[in-house]
Parts: C-alpha cells; sequence; structure tokens
C-alpha cells in the first residue's frame, strides 16, 4: 500500500524581475517623453511662424515632463541613500557584536593554551631537560673514570723519553 509520490510543482519565475521592471520604466519614460514631441511635429504642419511657436511651447512642455519625472528618481536615489545608510548601521552593530565574540573567544582559547602550557608542557620540558643533564653528567663521568683506570701506553719513538739498551 504504497501512497504515489506526489509531482512537485514545477516553480512558477517570479512574474516581476528587475530587468522587467527597468524595461517597463524606460518604456514609458520614452513614452511620456517622445508622445508630446511626435504630436507637435504632426501639428505643427507647414507654416514656419506657427510651426515655430508650437514647437517652442512643445520643448517647454518637455522640459516640464523631464523635470516632473526626474524629480521621482531624485527622491527614489535619496531613499536608497538613506536605506544604505541605515542597512550600513545595521552591518556595523552586528559585526561589532561577533567581532566581539571572536574577541571573548580568543581570550578564551589564549588562556586554555596557557593553561596546558604551564601544567603539561613546561613540566614535561623541565623533566626532559633534567634527564638530559643527569645522561650528560652520567657519560663524562664514566669517560673520567674510564680514563683514569687505563694504563698509560707505552711512549713512542718521538718522545724525548729513551729506553736503556740491553
Amino acid at each position: 500500500m504504497s501512497q504515489p509520490n506526489p509531482t512537485p510543482e514545477a516553480e512558477t519565475p517570479p512574474r516581476w524581475t528587475l530587468g522587467g521592471v527597468v524595461k517597463v520604466v524606460l518604456i514609458v519614460y520614452a513614452a511620456l517623453v517622445g508622445a508630446p514631441l511626435v504630436i507637435g511635429l504632426i501639428a505643427a504642419g507647414n507654416d514656419p511662424l506657427t510651426s515655430a511657436q508650437r514647437i517652442g511651447y512643445l520643448r517647454d512642455l518637455l522640459w516640464v515632463i523631464v523635470l516632473l519625472l526626474t524629480v521621482p528618481l531624485l527622491i527614489g536615489f535619496g531613499v536608497l541613500l538613506v536605506q544604505l545608510a541605515a542597512l550600513f548601521g545595521v552591518i556595523r552593530v552586528d559585526l561589532g557584536g561577533v567581532f566581539g565574540d571572536l574577541r571573548g573567544a580568543l581570550k578564551a582559547i589564549t588562556g586554555v593554551v596557557r593553561f596546558a602550557a604551564e601544567t603539561m608542557f613546561t613540566p614535561v620540558i623541565r623533566f626532559s631537560a633534567i634527564m638530559t643533564g643527569i645522561v650528560t653528567f652520567l657519560r663524562e663521568l664514566r669517560g673520567l673514570f674510564g680514563a683514569l683506570r687505563r694504563k698509560p701506553t707505552d711512549p713512542s719513538p718521538d718522545s724525548d723519553e729513551t729506553t736503556p739498551e740491553e
């Protein structure tokens, strides 16, 4: 009696992505700037005097539209800067806590190492040094006694002592 495995539903991609939002904003911006321009050129007709007046009016209208579209962008950049400042403040506070914990852990590790050095390694090193000194002393003492027990060898012919001839 096994239950059928439910098939995982295919994940639907997000409806709005950053690239999609940027494309829509650019298209709307181009439409708001380009539509009055196209309408003005069509309405200008062939009369140069009225065309110049209409194009001047159209130019002023385009400046107003551009400024009205720039204001929300500037407000958005201001909000972005405020949010970034808040983010950096949060990061600084969080990292300060992490670094404080890290300092505490480092002090604890330093204490453990100091304790291990004092209780384990220092006595072992002292014992090793004492044993090495004792072994060296006994070796030198044995060499000294060995030198005292040896009989002096016959003098060599090069020495000043001469042997009597018989």
